[in-house]
C-alpha cells in the first residue's frame, strides 16, 4: 500500500514538473485566453488554502489546545503564526524585488524563494497518504498546485524573460523533485506536516494576493470565482465520497 502511494505522489511529482518545463508553451497555446486562465489559477489557489490547508491547520490546533492546556494562548496557535511568517516572507521578496526591478540581486532572491517554494510542494506531496488514503488527494494536489505555479511561473517570465526559460524552470522542476525524495527520505511528525502546511499557505496567499487576484486592468472576475468554485466542489464530493466509502 506504501509503495503504491509513493507511486501516486511521484505521477503527481511528474505532472507538476511537466508543468514547468512546458508553462511558455502553454501561454502560447492559450493565447487571448491567458488572463482568463491566471484568474482561474488564483480563484482555484486561494480555494485551496481556505478548504484544503486552514481546515488541517485548524485540527492540529485543536489538538494542540487539548494536548498543550498549560502553554500561553499564543504559542497554542502557533500554526497560524507559521502561516504568517510565510506571507511575511514572500512579501518581503516581492517587496524587494519591486524595489530593484530588473537587478540580479531581485533575481537571485526570487530564485531561492520559489526554489524553497517548490521544494516544499514536493515535500508535502511525498507526505499526502499520512492524511488520507487512495489516489483522489494525489490528483487533486497535483492538478491545483500545477495550475497555481504555472501562473507564479508566468509572472516570474514576465519579470525575468529568458532567465526564466534558460534556467529557472530547470531550477524549480529540480527543487520539486529534491522536496519529494526529501519528503521520502526523512521521517517527518503530524506536526511538522501541519507546520510545513501553514507556511505553505501563506506563502500562497501572498502570491496570489500579489500577482493573481484581478485587477482593474486586467482581471477577469468571473473566471476567478469560477477557480475558487471549482475547489470548493471538489472538496465537497471528496470529503462526501471519502465518509460514505469509510
Amino acid at each position: 500500500m506504501e509503495e503504491l502511494s509513493t507511486i501516486r505522489s511521484a505521477i503527481a511529482m511528474l505532472v507538476i514538473i511537466a508543468m514547468h518545463l512546458l508553462s511558455g508553451r502553454i501561454e502560447r497555446t492559450a493565447g487571448n485566453r491567458l488572463g482568463t486562465l491566471l484568474s482561474v489559477a488564483g480563484g482555484i489557489a486561494v480555494g485551496y488554502v481556505f478548504v484544503g490547508l486552514l481546515p488541517k491547520i485548524g485540527t492540529f490546533t485543536a489538538k494542540i489546545v487539548a494536548t498543550e492546556p498549560a502553554a500561553p494562548e499564543f504559542l497554542q496557535y502557533r500554526l497560524y503564526l507559521l502561516g504568517l511568517a510565510g506571507l511575511l516572507l514572500y512579501f518581503a521578496a516581492d517587496r524587494f524585488r519591486a524595489g530593484r526591478a530588473g537587478s540580479g540581486a531581485a533575481l537571485v532572491i526570487h530564485s531561492i524563494a520559489f526554489a524553497g517554494y517548490n521544494a516544499l510542494v514536493g515535500y508535502l506531496l511525498a507526505h499526502l497518504n499520512t492524511s488520507r488514503s487512495g489516489f483522489v488527494p494525489h490528483v487533486l494536489l497535483a492538478a491545483v498546485m500545477a495550475i497555481h505555479l504555472f501562473a507564479m511561473d508566468h509572472q516570474l517570465r514576465t519579470w525575468y524573460g529568458a532567465a526564466f526559460d534558460r534556467w529557472l524552470r530547470w531550477l524549480f522542476s529540480a527543487s520539486v523533485a529534491g522536496g519529494w525524495l526529501a519528503g521520502l527520505l526523512l521521517p517527518v511528525s503530524a506536526g511538522a506536516l501541519a507546520a510545513w502546511s501553514a507556511v505553505l499557505a501563506g506563502g500562497i496567499l501572498i502570491n496570489v494576493f500579489n500577482e493573481e487576484l484581478p485587477r482593474e486592468r486586467d482581471g477577469r472576475v468571473a473566471a476567478f470565482l469560477v477557480g475558487v468554485a471549482v475547489v470548493v466542489a471538489a472538496s465537497a464530493v471528496f470529503r462526501t465520497l471519502s465518509k460514505s466509502l469509510g
